[in-house]
């Protein structure tokens, strides 16, 4: 027997076992638009488990596919996947090592007998595959090799039956040695497995006795079967149809569908035609078949070993004359019973007319659920919901490729709108509790897990949540059947998005549009959402999945709170309302005459009078007393009259005039509060009930009594106890937008305060001219505002200027609830101590006045709070042993050296630590702040390092240590955990 005619047995007698079939699912792969010409074939393929993706989810379309690649993707075409993996002996091919991934499938291949190799002894299995290979190696897969050997060989023989057999369709530009990419390859799989198999059908004996092969091409035609590797392999059929029934539409069950098929060359080991089409419920897997309702489509069709059918791919057939347009865009004025016209997206001239089958009948689907409504009630739908999407479908005629003339089946699609309040989950259902909805819905939707006859779907970002994952503040899009009421639904299909935009300012609204214009972009409200928006005032929009506004939730830092703290007269008439802000300064703003009095009833411990001589007393305590007042006394505070338990009663929300400085107090006066008494819990970020945001402004009062001090708290300590009283609740999330602390207040530094490296400062417009420092902070560059009233602290107590800060000086800062900086202390007791001196001079300093390095601050009582003690420490690093470094104590020896004695300093565990270096040798051109360099010491040398009473001493002005010492700033928490370290270094 001839080497060619081993081939063509073993290619063809591979056809003729069977494997059996299991339902697999398609893969939709995020790099794969679902209108690219391939995508069809690569959703076939992954449904079968011929191809696959990478880890990453992709399926990387235009990564080139190697020799040992295709090898195996063929291979599994022919479902010899078991056989290629069980093999264990070495490939014929002295290149494919003994453990190359691919072996077994090389193997397979040259069994299969649609691989020879590049030689009888080199395969090359990692270059890349060329078009006229892969020809060939499908040709020969799908048992053609005995033709195209009769058709010239290599390589005619093979193009040429390779266009025949539509191998090559949908490939084109490319030459015989084109590097294939992975979509090109899965075009020609798929294309191959859908080819008539040429087969062994009988023997044929010879003269000699020996037997040749009588081969048959399965095509279907003239009483042959009609079998492919689909049919054969994968028990897989292409068919032509349509869905004509879903759970939505009919009784079928919720997983599957009733499919029609209307035209196959095999479907089930018969032939279907147009006159007799064939109905099957099937299920719908992963194909979304529910959604090609009543449209003409390509399926590939798997059959179980049960005899039930699993829809693994589906596509529009190209036959299809349909449009999508958007509700938004309909043109209700030109629009009739017997045409509909929508304009082009974004324009608002030129609608486009699209005539309907009024004739015959127009079927209407809205979310997949015929309807009864008339077009006329169709009209006046489209015109009230904005983000519906229509679909107007002329629809093929059975098993045909002609359409209708007009329109005659209108399929919509639309959503309602409600955001997540609350979340219930049970054993048997999950209700979703709404804040605000759609109006004609109702206020929560029951999700029954274990009832068949009802189905749901959540998406976040595109991918299956469960209805308990869902969060409070979810915007979720609904699709249900408005055939009855929201609660009654049969199905749920929602849309689930957590989009939103911080802190934007509404400039203007346009009501005829009804478009907001909110941080610089217009919006509309999401469909049947109420949305109550102010200019001039700031926002947190949650957005819907068509980027609709679902809620516009106002934020406290766009809105003036403030203690108002007197209202008093000012030499020359003008009435001034004293005001604490939420800034936690005092300002002062004209009160308007006729509101003097009204506004002083809001001061508690103040005197009223119900005439001007202040003769005759009115009590407070009577019934509409405020109407009465004349004239009044200022409050005076005492400790019986405390100004902590009035400025809470006066906290209020104002706005102020431009161009008068007047003061309008805003909702009636005075905001009455939520009082707690309670341990701070940072998990919820609550006091007690008073529960507070990342905007919320906390404002310190705890001092008003002693020093009449306020200010804003950036933090509080976890487990402390606090006196707070919130204002202004959120009907979202329930968070308080303005809380005051009157006792428990620490400083607004505590043990998580990093140091921080000043590495420049610049003016940048942000609300006007501001400076902003640039600071190395946990291990990055970053870029800080100063709040005007910024507050910074040097030695002795001493203000200090924003701009006497140089590159590399030390500081620790508090932010207030704007993200502005508020608050800093110099960690070193003058400015500009590394940037502005030599590396000489620091050292000669620094050894003379170690304990003067670093400013007299307290920092561990300003840093240190109930989690941890902290403390900010200065010296030579000496002794570094394992994770440890010892932070040395300078003192001179009997000869006047300056030594370190290393069983006196602070050993500190640095495995933790943020480390940054300042070098004084770094070139002056470039920043000589560096990250990531490393831990570093003062050189432990032996020359320099004597014994006296048993320690050991280093000498740091020994010639071998004195240029080399390195300093360090450390924060450290529980004494001996460095939490940054901060090197001071010459590396000349």
């Amino acid at each position: 027997m001839n080497k060619n005619l081993k081939k063509v047995i073993s290619s063809v007698a591979a056809l003729t076992m069977v494997a059996s079939s299991v339902a697999a699912f398609a893969v939709d792969f995020p790099d794969v638009e679902s209108t690219a010409s391939y995508a069809q074939a690569v959703q076939e393929l992954s449904a079968l488990d011929v191809i696959s993706g990478y880890d990453d989810g992709t399926f990387g379309p235009d990564k080139l596919v190697t020799r040992a690649e295709i090898t195996k993707m063929i291979v599994d075409a022919l479902a010899e996947r078991s056989s290629a993996e069980a093999s264990t002996e070495s490939t014929k091919f002295a290149d494919v090592s003994a453990d190359h991934w691919a072996k077994g499938y090389i193997n397979q291949g040259v069994a299969n007998g649609f691989i020879a190799g590049m030689s009888d002894t080199e395969f090359d299995p990692d270059a890349n595959v060329t078009y006229v290979q892969a020809q060939k190696m499908l040709v020969s897969a799908i048992g053609y090799e005995t033709y195209a050997q009769a058709q010239g060989g290599w390589p005619t023989g093979y193009k040429t039956y390779a266009a025949s057999l539509d191998i090559t369709k949908g490939i084109s530009g490319i030459t015989d040695s084109t590097e294939l990419t992975r979509a090109q390859v899965a075009q020609m799989i798929d294309n191959a497995m859908d080819a008539p198999l040429c087969v062994i059908a009988s023997w044929k004996t010879e003269w000699n006795g020996s037997k040749t092969p009588n081969l048959e091409v399965r095509d279907g035609k003239e009483g042959r079967a009609y079998e492919t590797l689909f049919t054969e392999k994968h028990d897989a059929y292409k068919v032509y149809g349509r869905v004509t029934e879903t759970s939505k539409t009919g009784s079928v069950d919720t997983d599957k569908v009733t499919f029609q098929v209307e035209k196959a060359d095999n479907f089930d080991d018969e032939e279907v035609k147009a006159d007799s089409p064939v109905s099957e419920d099937m299920y719908i897997g992963d194909s979304k078949a529910d959604n090609y309702l009543r449209t003409y489509s390509q399926a590939l069709i798997q059959k179980n070993d049960d005899d039930e059918f699993t829809i693994l791919s589906i596509a529009a057939a190209a036959a299809n004359k349909s449009v999508t347009v958007a509700s938004e865009d309909f043109d209700e004025n030109k629009s009739t019973d017997e045409a509909l016209y929508f304009f082009p997206a974004g324009t608002t001239k030129g609608s486009t007319k699209y005539q309907l089958d009024t004739t015959n009948g127009v079927t209407i689907y809205i979310n997949g659920v015929e309807s009864s409504k008339s077009i006329a009630e169709l009209r006046d739908y489209l015109d009230k919901n904005e983000t519906a999407s229509v679909t107007l479908q002329k629809e093929t005629e059975t098993g045909s490729t002609s359409t209708s003339a007009k329109y005659n089946t209108i399929m919509v699609s639309s959503y309602v709108t409600a955001i997540v309040d609350e979340v219930i989950d049970k054993t048997n259902e999950t209700s979703v509790n709404f804040d605000t909805y759609s109006s004609g819905i109702q206020a929560k939707m029951t999700v029954n897990k274990d009832d068949d006859n009802y189905t749901y779907s959540f998406k976040l970002d595109g991918k299956d949540i469960e209805a308990k994952d869902l969060q409070q503040n979810d915007v979720l899009n609904i699709s249900y059947d408005t055939t009855g009421s929201f609660k009654d639904s049969s199905f749920y299909d929602v849309i689930v998005t957590r989009n939103v935009v911080d802190g934007v300012k509404c400039t203007s609204i346009n009501d005829s549009k009804g478009e907001y214009t909110i941080g610089g972009t217009k919006y509309k409200a999401a469909e049947g959402m109420d949305i109550d928006v102010e200019t001039s005032t700031e926002y947190s929009l949650y957005l819907d999945h068509f980027g609709r506004i679902a809620k516009a939730d106002e934020n406290s830092v766009s809105k003036n709170y403030g203690v108002l703290k007197n209202i008093y007269k000012k030499a020359g008439g003008d009435y001034m309302a004293q005001i604490i802000t939420k800034k936690g300064t005092e300002e002062e703003y004209k009160v308007d005459s006729d509101k003097v009095n009204e506004y002083a009833t809001y001061l508690k411990y103040a005197t009223f009078y119900s005439d001007a001589k202040k003769e005759n007393k009115i009590d407070t305590t009577t019934k509409d007393w405020q109407s009465k007042v004349v004239a009044f006394d200022e409050p005076k505070y005492s400790t019986s009259q405390p100004k902590s338990v009035a400025y809470p009663e006066q906290v209020v929300e104002y706005s102020v005039s431009s161009s008068s400085n007047k003061i309008t107090i805003k909702n009636g006066g005075v905001i009455a509060p939520t009082a707690a008494d309670a341990e701070y819990k940072e998990s919820g970020n609550k006091i007690g009930s008073v529960k507070m945001a990342d905007s919320t402004v906390i404002l310190d009062l705890s001092e008003v009594d002693t020093k009449d001090s306020y200010s804003v708290v950036s933090s509080l300590n976890d487990g402390s106890n606090y006196v707070a009283y919130g204002y202004d609740k959120s009907k979202s999330d329930n968070t308080y937008r303005f809380v005051i602390i009157t006792e428990g207040t620490s400083s607004v530094f505590n043990s998580e305060t990093q140091l921080a490296i000043f590495n420049g400062s610049e003016v940048i417009d942000k609300d006007g001219d501001k400076t902003a420092y640039n600071l190395v902070v946990n291990g990055e560059e970053k870029q800080f505002v100063l709040d005007d009233d910024v507050v910074i602290t040097g030695n002795a107590g001493k203000t200090v200027a924003e701009d006497a800060f140089d590159e590399g000086d030390v500081l620790v800062y508090a932010t207030n609830s704007e993200g502005y900086i508020s608050r800093i202390y110099s960690v070193f007791a003058a400015q500009n101590v590394l940037n502005g001196s030599s590396f000489e001079d620091f050292r000669t300093n620094a050894f003379k006045k170690q304990s003067s390095v670093l400013a007299d601050t307290k920092f561990a009582d300003l840093l240190s709070d109930d989690d941890n003690d902290v403390n900010v420490v200065f010296g030579p690093v000496v002794d570094k042993s394992g994770s440890n470094i010892t932070i040395g104590t300078v003192t001179t020896n009997a000869e006047g050296k300056y030594v370190v004695n290393y069983d006196e300093g602070l050993e500190v565990n640095y495995s933790n630590a943020k480390i940054y270096t300042y070098d004084f040798a770094a070139r002056s051109d470039n920043s000589r702040v560096l990250l990531d360099e490393g831990i570093a010491s003062t050189p432990d040398v032996k020359a320099a390092k004597t014994t006296v009473g048993g320690q050991d001493i280093l000498n740091l002005e020994h010639e071998a240590v004195i240029d080399d010492v390195v300093f360090a700033v450390v924060r450290t928490t529980d004494k001996d955990e460095a939490q940054e370290i901060y090197l001071i270094v010459n590396n000349d």
